[in-house]
């Protein structure tokens, strides 16, 4: 919509302002994404930000609920408000852009909201205690199972044992994957890859504002020719025979 509706200056500075609300919005989620290692380098790789811009974002705490986020969604409505007191879109135009950012808004709340919606220490606690006590007490149950003394097998042992180790492997997985699943934004290699969606979102949405449309010289005649050389669709009904009725 911006590359359709927006001269390509206003387009510009509107969609630096949503990439850069896009990357800052992470920022503070962990201590794997700071200003220093994340938006820093992002904001030099893509010019996001002006100087004079940056000197404003600087007196916003950017790790505290996505503060920088919000001013940058603000100054994206103001340019959406600019434009059409411009009267460079119509009222129709300029809603779906507010829409467009508004749900850019209540998605960069979202993350904050799961951020601030730990998993709660009962499931934690009871994760821990069945580990402590579950796994011991069940070796011990399948070891007294197997016998003493002439009941001793050692194929019995091999067995049981293999068990009580897949047993272990299981239940101790089972509570490192809540925990690694809890925190998807770290800076392990099943955690979300938040530098591959910054970047393909940069690269997309310059790509469509570098879209231009060919030379349409004639492009009437260039219409008909396609459309009578591409195969037939065939009819859009198919008439039935009428009965003819005589009346005498």
């Amino acid at each position: 919509m911006a590359r359709a509706r927006l001269p390509g200056e206003t387009a510009s500075r509107l969609i630096r302002y949503m990439n850069a609300a896009f990357v800052t919005q992470f920022v503070g989620l962990s201590s794997t994404y700071t200003v220093k290692n994340f938006f820093e380098p992002n904001n030099r790789q893509k010019c996001l930000l002006t100087k004079k811009e940056l000197e404003r974002v600087s007196e916003i705490d950017m790790t505290v609920g996505a503060s920088v986020a919000r001013e940058l969604i603000a100054w994206s409505m103001m340019e959406i408000e600019q434009a059409l007191n411009d009267k460079l879109i119509d009222g129709q135009h300029a809603n779906q852009f507010r829409d467009n950012i508004i749900q850019l808004r209540a998605n960069i709340g979202s993350f904050f909201d799961f951020k601030d919606q730990p998993v709660p220490f009962f499931y934690v606690h009871f994760l821990c205690l069945l580990t402590a006590l579950y796994l011991p007490l069940y070796s011990i149950d399948a070891a007294y199972k197997l016998g003493l003394g002439n009941n001793a097998n050692w194929s019995k042992d091999l067995f049981t044992g293999t068990i009580v180790l897949f047993q272990a492997i299981f239940v101790i997985g089972l509570r490192v994957l809540g925990e690694k699943l809890s925190d998807p934004f770290g800076s392990d290699l099943v955690d979300l890859s938040v530098m591959h969606y910054c970047t393909f979102t940069w690269k997309m949405s310059n790509r469509i504002l570098r879209a231009h449309t060919p030379l349409r010289d004639h492009m009437p005649v260039v219409e008909a020719k396609i459309r009578f050389s591409r195969e037939s669709i065939g009819a859009a009904w198919v008439q039935q025979p009428r009965s003819i009725t005589v009346v005498k």
